[in-house]
């Protein structure tokens, strides 16, 4: 294990308790790999600290539609998983004492039985419950575009469940945490006292001692020069044990679903098994876009699927592995997009064309040079007629070309940026965040954008809100939140798609949020106090 893979969610949950997790799955063999996946990002069930995974799975059961989220690729068969994660989570078929079970159906594998936990995921729609769905009249299954997205979001809610209920989410989150050096220097004041001294990790800063005797100094000491388990010896109170589903059920899904008295009333819809074609640009490689963009491959016909993935980070980072799926140990140093691209042409090879772009959203590429005005997001190609810069222009032709975009970045200036684009070009955008438990995924037309959603202020704050060791203000974050918010991106973006090519027939959320798991249908509109026309529309 890594030593600080799971650096950005020790403020959010009981490391040791996560890690002695024991859990019994059963069902579906496909939402039993991505929970398995998710478990591994986020460390649970870990043998060597009391804990274990069973399944209840035939060696021979097929896995391949969710095997891409494992760390080993390849794989097509449990017992392959079994070869090789069972060292670390156990993965025998006999529950243990006191685990806890959870029982997946869905069109594969449709019986009942009785569990602590029931995930259902029939026809684009997904429930969390603590019994068996019954319906009131037997549902024709069918495949849908967004079957892949709604298991994988349905098996994070499943797994917040679980974290909710074992007590193990703190009940005060800390955002980050790292060590320091501290050095006592007497009869020196602060400003002499940093001039004095030096470290091989950077300036240090100082205070002055309470009774002015001198100064304290302090250097920051870096996340890779700090001992794990150092960061971890610090404790604080959890929640007590509770419950998302308090009436025993909860909707996952973009489409809504009418139970009453447990029993499931289902609505007619229409959901194509597939788009013929999509061209998609997926603005930010790391937690959220590594899971939306192969599930968007998932629901198109891969022969005429177009997508471009832009990411301006340098390096994918350890402390990333904990639940951006597309990244292994071996993708550490090197930049998102270009490892993120390789990824998935290795996954999804018939697509179209599969590239990924090392760069910032910068306004040249929305925008004419002449057009461009008290903006500050302007590269060189506006300030040299002479500039020739190939990745502005591959940039440029992937937005022109481009059907639908999904910002699943942390920079909201480069999401404005990303909306006007989809606005001027007529493409859907798909907004979405998340961040510790909370997440937000919305669809934003051309009547709502995003400064008259959040303001001029918001839409155009440059904060460096980031996963990333160089962001002003870190991020705390879990595969929970993570993979709901990015297959919900997905989601939308295909059913999206399929309405505007009317192809799609069924009432469905334009948005939803992620509240600690708690799923809700999210309002979309204008600030009040924005009336008639928005300058920042086309």
């Amino acid at each position: 294990m890594l030593g600080h893979r799971h650096h950005r969610q020790l403020g959010l949950v009981d490391q040791s308790g996560l890690e002695s997790l024991n859990l019994h799955l059963s069902g579906d063999a496909g939402m039993i790999v991505t929970t398995l996946a998710q478990i591994e990002q986020m460390g649970a069930c870990q043998v060597s600290a009391g804990g274990h995974v069973s399944v209840d799975l035939e060696p021979s059961s097929d896995i391949a539609l969710h095997s891409w989220q494992l760390p080993v690729e390849g794989l097509s068969k449990w017992y392959e998983v079994v070869d090789i994660l069972n060292v670390q989570h156990g993965l025998t078929r006999t529950a243990t004492p006191n685990s806890m079970h959870l029982h997946f159906r869905s069109r594969k594998v449709w019986n009942e039985t009785s569990s602590d936990l029931q995930v259902t995921v029939w026809n684009g729609r997904g429930v969390l419950s603590d019994f068996p769905l019954l319906f009131e009249e037997d549902p024709e299954i069918n495949n849908t575009l967004i079957d892949a997205s709604i298991e994988i979001a349905a098996c994070a809610v499943a797994l917040q469940q679980v974290l909710l209920q074992q007590g193990i989410i703190r009940s005060i989150s800390a955002t980050d945490r790292w060590l320091t050096l501290s050095v006592r220097i007497d009869d020196v004041p602060p400003e002499a006292a940093v001039d004095m001294f030096s470290s091989e990790y950077g300036p240090g800063t100082a205070t002055a001692l309470p009774d002015g005797s001198g100064s304290l100094l302090r250097f920051r000491v870096p996340l890779e020069h700090t001992p794990p388990e150092m960061l971890r010896i610090l404790e604080h109170p959890c929640t007590e044990s509770g419950t998302l589903i308090p009436n025993g059920w909860m909707s996952i899904s973009p489409i809504p679903v009418e139970i009453y008295d447990g029993i499931v009333y289902d609505q007619p819809a229409k959901l194509p098994a597939q788009l013929e074609s999509l061209n998609a640009v997926v603005l930010g490689a790391g937690g959220l876009g590594s899971w939306a963009a192969p599930l968007l491959a998932q629901g198109v016909e891969l022969a005429n699927f177009d997508l471009t993935l832009i990411d301006g980070d340098d390096a994918v980072d350890e402390h990333n592995l904990n639940r951006q799926v597309l990244y292994k140990e071996s993708d550490i140093g090197f930049p998102k997009a270009t490892q993120s691209a390789e990824r998935l042409a290795s996954l999804f090879g018939e697509c179209s064309s599969i590239r990924g772009i090392h760069s910032r959203l910068e306004s040249n590429h929305i925008f004419e040079p002449e057009d461009i005005h008290e903006l500050d997001t302007i590269s060189l190609d506006c300030l040299f007629d002479d500039y020739s810069d190939t990745t502005s222009e591959q940039i440029k032709i992937a937005l022109k070309e481009m059907d639908v975009g999904l910002a699943c970045l942390d920079n909201m200036n480069s999401r404005t940026l990303f909306n006007r684009a989809c606005i001027d070009r007529d493409a859907i955008f798909i907004n979405g965040g998340g961040e510790a438990f909370e997440g937000l995924v919305e669809i934003l037309d051309s009547n709502v954008c995003m400064t008259c959603r959040y303001g001029e202020e918001s839409a155009r704050s440059r904060e460096v809100i980031s996963c990333q060791e160089v962001g002003t203000r870190p991020v705390a974050s879990i595969v929970t939140t993570t993979a709901w918010t990015g297959a919900m991106q997905a989601a939308l973006a295909l059913l999206a798609s399929a309405e505007r090519r009317e192809l799609l027939s069924a009432d469905w959320f334009k948005g939803l949020d992620f509240n600690m798991g708690r799923i809700q249908p999210r309002v979309i509109g204008r600030l009040p106090w924005i009336q008639g026309n928005c300058n920042s529309h086309a």
